[in-house]
């Protein structure tokens, strides 16, 4: 039987919202420095005229940042096949971590206040043989959660392909 794949998703936003907050501050400070620097507003930054132009890259850093980290969020993938759980990620060196169903020992899932409010949430896999405290696969801030937990109930229950 061939490897059929029932779920593909990635990670929310939420995953990765402190580094999203961090490039907005980043945007807004540069901007603040920008605006003191080109004597729009007045904030007693003094920054000599032969920088002027180098206050631009401030902002413009923060918003690489923020693409970069939106790069980062499409490129993390989690499948569900019939035969197994797959966590894929990275952009040059790419790192992918499988379990197959037979493995499967048991799983977590964790909610946050936050997490609950946007249906997303964590879980981890867990192998048979494996060491107790290390997840063979984590799936971080899924969204629809319950949806996927579901499915994952009928697949560890059945160790395999649901019909």
């Amino acid at each position: 039987m061939p490897e059929q794949t029932y779920l593909i998703f990635r990670p929310t936003r939420l995953a990765y919202l402190k580094w999203y907050l961090i490039a907005f501050a980043i945007i807004i400070i540069g901007v603040i420095v920008v605006l003191s620097a080109f004597e729009i507003i007045k904030i007693g930054l003094t920054i000599s005229k032969d920088y002027n132009l180098y206050t631009l890259l401030i902002p413009f850093i923060g918003i690489v940042f923020a693409l970069v980290i939106g790069l980062l969020r499409k490129i993390d993938t989690y499948y569900i096949t019939n035969f197994r759980v797959i966590e894929r990620r990275g952009i040059f060196n790419i790192k992918e971590d499988s379990i197959n169903w037979e493995k499967i020992s048991n799983y977590s899932l964790s909610q946050t206040a936050m997490d609950r409010i946007f249906n997303v949430g964590t879980i981890r896999l867990y192998s048979m043989g494996g060491i107790e405290e290390e997840a063979e696969v984590t799936i971080k801030k899924a969204p629809n959660i319950h949806k996927i937990k579901a499915l994952l109930d009928k697949l560890i229950e059945r160790k395999g392909p649901v019909v």
